[in-house]
């Protein structure tokens, strides 16, 4: 993403967001050192942004936000606002509530018929064990894991880093990018845990999370312009958790077994798939010259 525009952190610009999305500017916005930027992802935006941005201090626009905001929902946020959001980031909005869903059906993790079904493998009773067997043609049992989640704490940190990433990615590279990641870095971290447990019961979406991660860091490094603002702290967090994972010390708190195996692998599978964009990207400006 390229950096459009600064402005004061006390300024509101909410109304000037909308009028971006209205014009079909795609952007972020974000503060850093007292000051909001405007991110875009194209140069030639960034003439029409300033442009917008001086006929928005000169009201310009004002009888337009008006009928806006009549449509305020009761939380403050405009409705249509909302469904715009969804537009824009349909699959990382999609993947949240499927999430939910499978919390919801499965109890999280309570309710082990319902578990079977999206687990990598299937589960049986039979006298209190539960054994594991491999199915037969049911491919799509290396993908479900990633919505199975086991207590209130796992889903809330997974859904909280998949909107904070994944919508990153949606909104600078498309939708299709970003369900291709989601479902290659789900799949390699998967297959990766299955084989480390030795198929027994895993979930959750923490792989990918981790893969989305190693994917923007690898990307704003090697890429000619950074596209995906990435906080420092966001990074040494959740780089921190992976390793704390492996000291142990998160089971020992009693916060359940960690699936290291697919945080790690998924981490690996994203920072693949960035090096090999990435140098496909430089391989076609190369070639367009």
């Amino acid at each position: 993403m390229i950096n459009s525009l600064e402005v004061a952190s006390d300024l509101d610009l909410s109304g000037f967001s909308i009028i971006l999305s209205r014009h079909g500017l795609r952007h972020r916005i974000s503060e850093s050192s007292g000051k909001q930027i405007i991110w875009v992802p194209q140069p030639a935006d960034i003439r029409l942004v300033q442009q917008l941005y001086t006929d928005f201090q000169n009201g310009q626009f004002e009888e337009e936000l008006k009928s806006t905001r009549k449509m305020d929902a009761p939380s403050g946020i405009e409705g249509w606002l909302l469904l715009l959001q969804i537009s824009r980031f349909p699959v990382t909005l999609l993947l949240i509530v499927a999430c939910l869903v499978v919390a919801f059906l499965t109890q999280l993790g309570d309710r082990l018929d319902f578990v079977g079904i999206f687990s990598f493998l299937e589960i049986t009773h039979i006298q209190r064990d539960m054994l594991l067997s491999m199915p037969q043609g049911q491919p799509w049992r290396m993908i479900t894991p990633i919505f199975l989640h086991f207590s209130v704490l796992h889903i809330s940190f997974n859904m909280l880093w998949l909107w904070e990433l994944g919508r990153r990615i949606e909104e600078v590279q498309g939708s299709l990018a970003a369900l291709f990641l989601v479902l290659a870095i789900g799949l390699a971290s998967n297959i990766a845990q299955a084989i480390a447990v030795k198929g027994g019961l895993f979930g959750g979406m923490s792989g990918v999370i981790y893969g989305l991660l190693g994917y923007c860091w690898l990307w704003n490094l090697l890429s000619p312009r950074a596209e995906f603002a990435l906080n420092k702290a966001v990074v040494f967090f959740l780089l921190f958790w992976l390793a704390l994972g492996y000291s142990g010390l998160i089971t020992m708190l009693g916060f359940g077994a960690i699936a290291n195996t697919a945080h790690l692998s998924g981490l690996v599978a994203g920072l693949v798939i960035a090096a090999v964009f990435v140098s496909l990207t430089k391989a076609m400006e190369y070639f367009r010259k």
